[in-house]
């Protein structure tokens, strides 16, 4: 009894500690390279599972490094990439991959529990952000966006918007909670998260495809448009990128926007001389230096040129960068296999798409604490519902055959 009870406790520690550790990318020390905490508490539980006998590699994770490490060998045999860059990302990205399999095994594949909880966290993360919010407006400080204990407000949104749309969908239980959610995002005054909100709105029905939601992409575009003349913040944002989009000049850009385009051009560059298989794993830091000078404009931000050149701004642009064509068409598919439209799941799915869609569209770390809890939840979330067909076929081919 007492080994059992140790047992569940352990088990509630591996729980509580990883859904912790999502939401502690702003607790890093830098000593060279960046000590997060969620770098502690993967090689705590880690250990903990080796001593339990309970590390267990999965056949594609042989695949995956497999394909990263020929994309980093090739990209330094062209002189794209160099080797510390390329294992580096093979290191994280597999170390990552490894403890968030092991996690979900570890708790008996409970995504919807997992999930829950990190719901859960989301909430006091938001009323957290509240609290900071109007201790900042009390103290004058007008300029203050909600990001709650994130690095930045687009980070805070990227992170609970799964748990908004969960909510969404669960409003009748959940109004409260429901209404922090929705509070905090539109506090934080992040373009990029207000993007993922109306995103959210489109997927927001389980069939997206049809005549009685046209409606909902009626209100979507008119609270793009709203958005647009209310916020200034968005304005600026959206004014300065279609601008310098157009003529790919960063001449008196904002933040935002010359990293967007800024990161756009070196991509472009890159396609153009490798489109299939990108310049290597980890070789957009050095891509940057490669084609950042010829930017028209980049001497009249001198001091914003290293602005996000070692993770594009965007996780599309860094995989096309580093990994081609050929690496963000692998992305895709995955999203695409891994869906499930099981009736009980696909909320839960819709919720991670949610997430990949902020990553896609804005952050190109490709380790961030959180990013595989989605992505391996995700793909659990397919094989449950695999299961759950599985384990149905039975009954109802006996169902045809008239045996019940």
């Amino acid at each position: 009894m007492i080994a059992a009870m140790s047992k569940i406790t352990l088990k509630s520690y591996i729980l509580y500690s990883t859904i912790f550790g999502i939401f502690t990318e702003a607790l890093e020390i830098k000593v060279g390279i960046d000590l997060k905490m969620m770098y502690l508490i993967i090689f705590v539980n880690y250990a903990i599972l080796l001593v339990y006998n309970k590390i267990v590699v999965p056949r594609f994770l042989g695949y995956v490094v497999a394909y990263l490490l020929l994309s980093g060998i090739v990209g330094c045999l062209l002189h794209t990439d160099a080797p510390l860059l390329a294992l580096e990302q093979v290191l994280g990205i597999s170390v990552s991959i490894l403890y968030f399999y092991n996690f979900y095994k570890y708790i008996d594949i409970d995504v919807v529990g997992a999930f829950m909880l990190y719901v859960k966290a989301a909430f006091y993360l938001a009323v957290i952000g509240i609290i900071i919010f109007g201790i900042n407006m009390l103290l004058g400080n007008d300029d203050y966006r909600l990001q709650s204990l994130m690095l930045e407000p687009a980070h805070y949104c990227g992170v609970t918007l799964p748990a908004f749309y969960y909510l969404s969908k669960n409003y009748k239980e959940n109004k409260f909670w429901f209404f922090c959610l929705a509070l905090s995002i539109v506090l934080s005054g992040s373009s990029v998260g207000y993007i993922c909100v109306l995103f959210s709105i489109i997927i927001y029905n389980k069939r997206i495809f049809v005549f009685k939601n046209i409606l909902i992409y009626a209100t979507v575009c008119l609270m793009a448009v709203g958005l647009y003349f209310i916020s200034d913040n968005v304005k600026l944002r959206v004014d300065d990128t279609l601008k310098s989009s157009e003529s790919l000049d960063v001449t008196g850009a904002n933040y935002s926007t010359y990293a967007i385009i800024a990161n756009l051009f070196v991509t472009e560059n890159v396609l153009e001389h490798s489109p299939i298989i990108g310049n290597g794993l980890g070789s957009h830091q050095l891509s940057s230096k490669m084609y950042l000078n010829d930017l028209i404009g980049i001497d009249t931000v001198t001091e914003l040129q290293d602005l996000n050149s070692d993770d594009a701004a965007s996780l599309t642009l860094r995989i096309l960068s580093d990994l081609g064509i050929l690496g963000i068409g692998l992305v895709i598919l995955f999203i695409y296999k891994q869906y499930t439209k099981d009736d009980e799941l696909y909320v839960f799915s819709r919720a991670f798409i949610i997430y990949f869609f902020y990553k896609l569209f804005r952050d190109g770390h490709y380790f961030p604490p959180e990013m595989y809890f989605f992505v391996i939840g995700y793909y659990f979330l397919k094989l449950k519902s695999i299961s759950k067909i599985k384990q149905r076929a039975p009954v109802m081919q006996a169902a045809i055959d008239g045996k019940i």
